[in-house]
């Protein structure tokens, strides 16, 4: 006999079945448009169930915005930050080729805008992770334009090839090597 369900897990799988309905729905629309009565119909739940779980459109955008992190961190773990600045900055890079990307940049735009994502993104960040690497002198240099190059990227002005004369400068000015 299967045992039943506690409150927590139906709490936790009711919540990741918003999460995925939002989130396919962004992509599908490539835009963070759709409404709750949408998210809540892929969901198949009612839209006083979303608002009871997340609050606002807002706490359902965190909620989507962690998911997303969590899986950038994921796909970067296994590169050796301490290693090579430049490797762990194109992959940095190259997860705005990855199809969530533009969804998750426009959700941080509008956490940011609206008072911070809580989950440390933006230029200190960034400029955190880079002196984690080991990059010093330029820091703030270097993760600016790491995070200007992350929005061309995901917007699809840069491609690899723009990616890697992005390492190459970095590395001909000495800020990394």
């Amino acid at each position: 006999m299967r045992p039943v369900a506690t409150q927590r897990e139906r709490r936790t799988a009711t919540q990741a079945a918003i999460v995925d309905a939002a989130l396919a729905l962004y992509l599908e629309h490539d835009s963070i448009e759709p409404s709750l009565d949408a998210v809540a119909e892929r969901a198949g739940v009612a839209k006083a169930t979303v608002l009871y779980h997340f609050e606002s459109r807002l706490g359902l955008l965190r909620a989507v915005a962690a998911r997303l992190y969590g899986e950038i961190v994921e796909r970067l773990s296994p590169v050796d930050a301490h290693a090579d600045a430049a490797a762990w900055i194109r992959a940095y890079l190259l997860e705005g080729l990855h199809p969530t990307a533009r969804v998750f940049q426009q959700v941080s735009d509008v956490l940011s805008y609206q008072g911070g994502t809580g989950i440390g993104r933006g230029l200190r960040s960034i400029a955190d992770s880079v002196e984690a690497l080991g990059v010093h002198e330029g820091t703030l240099v270097v993760a600016g334009a790491t995070l200007s190059m992350m929005r061309q990227v995901v917007f699809g002005r840069v491609d690899v090839d723009g990616i890697d004369a992005f390492i190459a400068e970095l590395r001909r000015t000495g800020l990394i090597t």
